[in-house]
């Protein structure tokens, strides 16, 4: 009887353990797991003049009424600086939030002092396997921006813009879990320490 009764015990154990392997895990569908590997990139480029050197580029910005810039030729964020991307809704229209890393806030507030009185233009790039690529918006700065906060009306559609936002969220989450830990809080700091001596502010 004793024999019997563990060899039930055994059985129900491990139909239990294969139903918790089973029941307990959801196949993604093929649409979630093509969302799970959408990527977008963003660069942000500061409008400049034009030099003797040639250190500039010039760029079209919105497709219905063409705005031309020159844009210094390399980027002074880029995705890599992303933390979190969502949609804003306002009045039946909407637009592009982009929240930013610590040392991305501190870009965001260098480069938009010294961008006053221009604009700040963006390029993106995303869809599936980074098809698409426009030069998204220009909007105008007329103050430091401190919060690490950027908020823009692309040029696109909204299954554009949402494949915008996807696409940064997922990079920023594979970022973020690059480095974790110690190691993490060491690079942060000694960001923290050389940002603040570059704008001539006192270590804490």
């Amino acid at each position: 009887m004793f024999i019997r009764l563990m060899r039930f015990n055994i059985y129900l154990l491990g139909l239990l353990l294969l139903l918790a392997l089973t029941g307990g895990c959801k196949t993604k569908t093929p649409e979630e797991r093509k969302q799970e590997k959408m990527q977008s990139c963003i660069r942000i480029y500061r409008e400049v003049y034009a030099d003797p050197a040639g250190n500039y580029d010039t760029v079209t910005v919105f497709r219905s009424n063409p705005m031309h810039f020159t844009v210094s030729k390399i980027p002074e964020i880029t995705e890599a600086e992303v933390e979190a991307a969502r949609i804003v809704e306002d009045h039946g229209t909407f637009a592009i939030q982009v929240k930013f890393k610590q040392r991305g806030t501190w870009l965001l507030e260098q480069t938009s002092a010294m961008t006053k009185g221009h604009h700040l233009v963006i390029l993106c790039t995303f869809g599936e396997k980074l098809a698409k690529s426009r030069w998204m918006a220009a909007p105008y700065i007329t103050t430091r921006i401190s919060d690490g906060v950027l908020t823009f009306t692309p040029d696109a559609d909204r299954a554009e813009a949402d494949e915008i936002v996807l696409g940064l969220n997922n990079v920023a989450g594979q970022t973020s879990h690059v480095m974790g830990g110690a190691e993490a809080d060491a690079k942060k700091e000694k960001e923290a320490k050389e940002m603040q001596k570059q704008q001539g502010k006192p270590p804490q």
